[in-house]
């Protein structure tokens, strides 16, 4: 007799999820439409009713002609089980949007994150392994993909990694690092890791990673480190200081740059319908120069002098050797 029992309750906890998945699809439905669909009668849909109200689910009913039962709320049933990859990328999209300055739904976000990881907490601040920059999320490259999943992996884990670095004047070295975050910056992908080989913390170029090896051995973070020393919301702190910059941008670009920041205090002038003029404070010289010389000769520096001539001086070694 008991286990008759259970397989009662079973069913009727069966058909209170079918009804509410139902009700959570259409607007209203009325009891009768209900219990045809569930293939019973009109006084276990009102059962059925009930339990949903016990387990935390406002049911609402309209009476008359044109009423039924409703979602009253925003009531959503707990999502079928998540793979821990899934999770993952759920993590990651959720730290690109709360990265991104310009994105201004960020509590919102989390809120409904909480809801599709069947979380109990909403986490405002969620720490994620990954910055993004104003570039887009771009991974073409298998190679670079493998890195990026192995050094992900190490981050999520707090495992150790080994690689072969090349460096800049081609020289390949063994690193033993400590992953702090992964990110892009200038159409690259980068992880700010510490070092055990110098003992300091820096960034290493995911294209130059020639080999890498996910070790078994933990590591925690420095209760030192300061993120905000290396990293900020436009990117990486490589020269410290901030330039201010005042750009004038001409058509077919003098529309684009209002719709993007590109620096701290920005500010957009707009001359006329062909011309705008881009102020804003932005870090490292070389990138402020390649940033400009993408726009072509849409862009003209009006301030500083100092970018002025960084800008000039890259053109004449540009016109050098394509002149050789």
């Amino acid at each position: 007799m008991w286990y008759y029992l259970i397989w009662v309750d079973n069913m009727k906890i069966a058909q209170a999820i079918k009804m509410m998945n139902y009700l959570a699809s259409v607007k209203k439905a009325s009891r009768e439409e209900l219990a045809n669909l569930l293939e019973t009668n009109v006084r276990n849909i009102t059962e059925y009713r009930k339990e949903l109200i016990n387990a935390g689910y406002d049911i609402g009913y309209l009476r008359g002609i044109g009423g039924g039962y409703f979602l009253d709320g925003d009531n959503i049933l707990p999502n079928p089980r998540l793979k821990e990859s899934e999770k993952k990328a759920l993590l990651e999209a959720s730290s690109y949007l709360n990265a991104r300055y310009d994105f201004l739904n960020k509590n919102e976000f989390n809120v409904a994150l909480g809801k599709v990881l069947n979380s109990s907490y909403v986490n405002k601040d969620i720490d994620s392994p990954m910055i993004i920059d104003r570039f887009p999320l771009v991974m073409k490259d298998d190679e670079i993909k493998y890195r990026y999943d192995m050094i992900s992996k190490a981050l999520f884990n707090k495992n150790k990694i080994r690689i072969s670095y090349l460096s800049t004047k081609n020289r390949i070295s063994e690193h033993i690092l400590h992953p702090y975050k992964i990110y892009m910056y200038n159409l690259a992908w980068y992880v700010l890791a510490f070092n055990e080989t110098i003992n300091d913390v820096g960034y290493f170029k995911l294209n130059r990673i020639k080999e890498i090896e996910l070790l078994n051995e933990k590591y925690y973070i420095s209760k030192t480190f300061n993120e905000a020393d290396y990293l900020d919301q436009y990117g990486m702190k490589n020269n410290g200081e901030y330039i201010p910059v005042s750009i004038e941008v001409s058509s077919p670009y003098a529309a684009l740059v209002k719709e993007r920041i590109y620096g701290k205090n920005q500010q957009i002038i707009s001359v006329d319908a062909n011309t705008t003029i881009l102020k804003c404070e932005m870090q490292n010289l070389a990138s402020i120069v390649s940033f400009i010389l993408g726009f072509g000769s849409k862009a003209k520096v009006l301030e500083p002098q100092e970018v002025k001539d960084a800008v000039k001086k890259e053109l004449e070694i540009m016109l050098s050797i394509n002149e050789e």
